[in-house]
């Protein structure tokens, strides 16, 4: 091969590496595009089937049906779209809750449910629930509670709580309102009796049965739980000394009165004896006022700031409340007539066989006739309890069991052992005047106009002794027993009385005996009330009551007997039509008055108002009748002494 040809070959190898070069650096033809991502489905919602349910009742809202096919449900929003507005707890969650509302009439609720997904699609779904009304659930301030209704209409509510329990820390402290609650609280059993102990005078013996520290409710009977009816509302104080009784006593059930006169009644329980009127130095120090010993009557005002707050929802008026008491609780209407702290939380006031006290005992001093202060009996029981000389005083004293209490301190069971007559070592407990509370004595209090001024009805009955008959024979039982007790209770002027209430043999000694009993503790100081109230209040109202069945005339119309007539719960079995008229006409008369101030109207026989110039009063009997100068002659001798 020649030159020539070589060269040529060279030339053409090196064009051929050039043109492949060329071709190499060449951009490659570019991919073909992607198929088109799917769309992202929108997530479905799903906001639960519809549901009915009652007031009151706690809803659940449910999403759990909801479905994402190609993600994940991230968020979820509940809103509620139509009806009256509840609080949903929890709305941006699955399932939150709520609870029905207080309605008058079935409500429609809607709700709506949005969700959210992963890649921010949204669904949306709605849920109506129905919400019934019922007429057995009341809403009140701290939580909804549920009692019954019988088929007369009537709706009652026992065992409600007005308080915090009473008990551990807060023994013998001020009671402190009941605490807001969740769920539906069943109030359909009487609470607790508040603990006690048996009296020779206790016809209740139920009373000492179901005890408990932790005892303040109160019960309600009520025609209607219209909001807007504004029915008079009558709260009822049971007796006992201060010392017994309970507000679920079947005599005090309030079903008839509730019924027949159209009213709310509501009877409450309070603090007994030594837990509820035991005052020490170390207590006072606990309270802002420096002041301790009357937790009941503050229990007693705890339960009247509830009705104030709350009765509205049964049907009630919370301006047109009457308070009304006999014995014990008759003492302690006048007591919260008498104290600043009850201001405002009343309108009327009752007080029957139970009257407005001259002398209390004082929280620190003494007085000739009480000369042992309240500070002093509780350092007393201190000591009885073991707890003196520890380093810890109060904490010692509230952790003895409440029976050991009771049985260490032994306290007297009623406020008339003996009508003073007869001593008793056992210590007594009660209603202080403390400077807080009570700052005065109630009778100085009313002499001086610095009470409630209140229309007020008050009375008692011709025989109040002739519960105390087993006392009253020891006492009384021949003329020289009789004479050796009023020489006893009267000193020099024992043959004043004597002359007034004559005995000259055994057979006249006992109801001599048993009326002067009665004038002393009931009639004559019932009398006196009702002239310190005239000054300030009129009218005053003034009653007598008289009237027994036949089976009863041995004891006559005994203490505590009246009470069956006003709330209709006596035995018709026992008595007569007359008695069951006379219970009519004075379940008339105390529901008008709680109305009006005036027992007068409904075709009633006339009760005229007492006047201290008039001197006025009705004798509820059969038949009903008035009168002038109740026991005048009796009273004007005994208020001399």
């Amino acid at each position: 091969m020649n030159n020539q040809s070589v060269c040529a070959q060279f030339t053409a190898a090196m064009a051929a590496l050039s043109l492949l070069a060329a071709c190499g650096s060449e951009a490659p033809p570019p991919a073909p595009p992607p198929p088109p991502a799917a769309p992202n489905a929108a997530p479905r919602a799903s906001a639960g089937p519809d549901q009915s349910v009652v007031e009151g009742d706690s809803v659940m809202l449910t999403a759990a049906g909801s479905v994402d096919s190609d993600g994940t449900i991230t968020r979820f929003v509940w809103s509620q779209t139509g009806g009256p507005a509840v609080t949903l707890a929890a709305a941006d969650t699955a399932s939150p809750r709520f609870v029905a509302p207080d309605i008058a009439v079935t409500t429609a609720l809607t709700f709506s449910l949005t969700v959210t997904d992963n890649a921010g699609a949204t669904g949306t779904d709605s849920v109506t629930i129905s919400a019934g009304v019922s007429d057995t659930r009341i809403f009140t301030a701290a939580g909804v509670i549920e009692g019954e209704r019988g088929s007369d209409g009537l709706g009652v509510f026992r065992g409600v709580r007005f308080a915090e329990a009473p008990i551990g820390s807060r023994r013998w402290r001020n009671p402190e309102p009941v605490a807001p609650f969740s769920g539906v609280v069943a109030t359909r059993q009487f609470g607790p009796n508040c603990f006690q102990i048996g009296s020779e005078f206790l016809v209740d013996t139920s009373l000492t049965q179901n005890l408990s520290e932790d005892c303040l409710t109160l019960n309600v009977w009520t025609p209607t739980a219209n909001a807007s009816a504004n029915l008079p509302v009558m709260v009822w104080i049971h007796g006992g000394g201060n010392n017994t009784g309970a507000g679920s006593q079947a005599s005090f059930d309030g079903a008839d009165l509730a019924r027949q006169e159209n009213v709310v009644v509501v009877t409450i329980n309070y603090r007994l004896g030594p837990m509820g009127y035991l005052a020490h130095r170390l207590l006072n120090a606990e309270t802002p006022t420096g002041t301790s010993g009357n937790f009941g009557l503050r229990d007693q005002i705890l339960a009247l700031g509830w009705v104030e707050s709350n009765i509205a929802r049964f049907g009630g008026n919370p301006g047109l409340v009457t308070i009304f008491g006999e014995s014990a609780g008759g003492v302690n209407v006048c007591n919260l007539i008498a104290s600043p702290l009850a201001s405002g939380l009343f309108d009327r006031a009752i007080m029957q066989s139970g009257s407005c006290r001259n002398s209390l005992q004082l929280l620190s001093g003494t007085t000739p006739l009480e000369p042992q202060s309240a500070i002093a009996l509780g350092d007393r029981a201190a000591g009885l309890l073991g707890c003196a000389n520890v380093t810890d005083v109060l904490a010692c004293m509230r952790a003895v069991p409440v029976a050991q209490i009771y049985q260490l301190l032994a306290p007297a069971t009623g406020e008339f052992p003996v009508s003073g007559v007869q001593t008793t070592t056992a210590d007594v407990y009660g209603p202080i005047v403390d400077g807080t509370v009570l700052p005065q004595t109630p009778a100085a209090r009313i002499l001086t106009g610095a009470h409630n001024v209140v229309p007020v009805l008050l009375g008692s009955n011709n025989n109040e002794a002739g519960l105390f008959r087993s006392a009253n024979i020891v006492l009384a039982g021949t003329v020289n027993a009789y004479q050796a007790s009023v020489a006893r209770l009267f000193g020099a002027n024992a043959p004043r009385v004597l002359a007034a209430y004559p005995a000259s043999t055994d057979a006249q000694a006992l109801p001599a005996f048993e009326r002067l009993f009665t004038d002393l503790n009931f009639t004559c100081v019932t009398r006196a009330a009702a002239r310190a109230f005239g000054g300030f209040a009129g009218p005053v109202w003034l009653y007598e009551f008289n009237r027994f069945p036949p089976a009863l005339q041995n004891l006559g119309a005994f203490h505590g007997l009246e009470i069956g007539y006003v709330f209709g719960t006596f035995n018709p079995q026992t008595f007569q039509a007359a008695d069951t008229t006379l219970s009519n006409a004075m379940q008339g008369y105390w529901a008008q008055f709680a109305r009006a101030g005036n027992p007068n109207g409904g075709g009633r026989a006339n009760w005229p108002a007492f006047t201290n110039a008039g001197d006025a009063n009705v004798t509820l009997a059969s038949p009903i009748d008035s009168a002038t100068g109740l026991r005048r002659a009796e009273c004007d001798l005994l208020d001399s002494l």
